[in-house]
């Protein structure tokens, strides 16, 4: 059911074809700051406010030029026009009836925002289908390649043994066991005896730190990929418990072979050239519009000419 707030904002922000003029209130700013902040759980800064007052004004103008191109007859619109008409021309018929849906339309095609999904949703496709991506060349294929390099790279990568310690090991028993390991130079492969059964074994081989991480935590890998080569480390913390590590491989980053990542490339191009081909299109649409926003929101230049 539209409210009298939805009624209003319909009052203040109707614009004509001529002028095309788009004025949003701060009753409608509001609402929108506020389902944003019930969405992510935190409460906005002035940044984050600007960013949505901007996605805010796209939507509106991305629904005016639905309208325009006659959107408004989309059977999934239709059908929700006559899920909010059928129960307030209940026992109405003939003029009445007509009347009663014709103003409900003009209200809810600027108001309602199920029906304003339905038209960005429509308007989005028409413009996905108007595009056509060309596959990149080989030079371009390979100046990306070049250029993003360390994206498409090995990370470094370790091997290394552990001995575990239990949450609960006493400050006397773990420096026993950093004695014992440094005292009798125990192999790092027969070392794990030393220690307590681990869930994740005593040996990690060639493992990079996001993956170290997955398993033991990101402060544990920073400190694991720290720690010096061929020695045994200080006792280090995780969520599960004490770890004294040796580190007994180091391999630096690994470029990959183009031929590898090839098709992976392509697709990344045929993405960017989309997206902008997609964004050029929704700036030919702003274009069209000049937008008023209340203080101290910030009107973008495209809408204020």
């Amino acid at each position: 059911m539209l409210t009298i707030g939805l009624l209003f904002f319909l009052a203040k922000n109707w614009h004509s074809d001529k002028d095309r003029l788009i004025i949003i209130n701060n009753g409608l700013i509001d609402e929108r700051i506020r389902l944003w902040e019930i969405r992510n759980g935190v409460t906005s800064n002035a940044s984050q406010q600007q960013a949505i007052v901007e996605q805010l004004i796209q939507d509106q103008v991305l629904v005016q030029e639905a309208l325009s191109m006659g959107f408004d007859q989309l059977a999934t619109v239709q059908a929700r026009l006559k899920q909010l008409s059928e129960p307030l021309t209940a026992g109405y018929d003939g003029p009445a009836a007509q009347r009663i849906r014709e103003s409900l339309t003009e209200q809810a095609l600027n108001a309602d925002t199920t029906i304003h999904n339905y038209l960005i949703n429509g308007l989005e496709k028409q413009l996905k289908a108007s595009i056509a991506v060309e596959s990149p060349s080989e030079q371009a294929i390979q100046q990306y390649f070049q250029e993003n390099s360390t994206r498409f790279s090995h990370p470094p990568r370790r091997s290394l043994y552990q001995v575990f310690n239990a949450a609960d090991t006493t400050p006397v028993e773990l420096e026993q066991r950093v004695q014992q390991l440094k005292s009798e130079k125990l192999h790092p492969k027969e070392a794990y005896k030393i220690g307590e059964p681990s869930i994740n074994g005593y040996q990690f081989v060639q493992i990079s730190e996001q993956q170290l991480a997955d398993k033991l935590g990101k402060a544990f890998a920073e400190r694991a990929f720290k720690a010096r080569l061929g020695e045994w480390s200080a006792p280090i913390s995780s969520a599960h418990g004490l770890h004294i590590i040796w580190v007994d491989e180091e391999l630096p980053a690994q470029p990959q072979n183009l031929n590898r990542v090839r098709d992976r490339i392509v697709q990344l191009l045929a993405r960017d050239d989309y997206e902008q081909q997609r964004l050029a299109s929704i700036r030919r649409i702003s274009e069209k519009y000049r937008v008023l926003l209340p203080e101290p929101y910030l009107t973008p230049a495209i809408y204020r000419q």
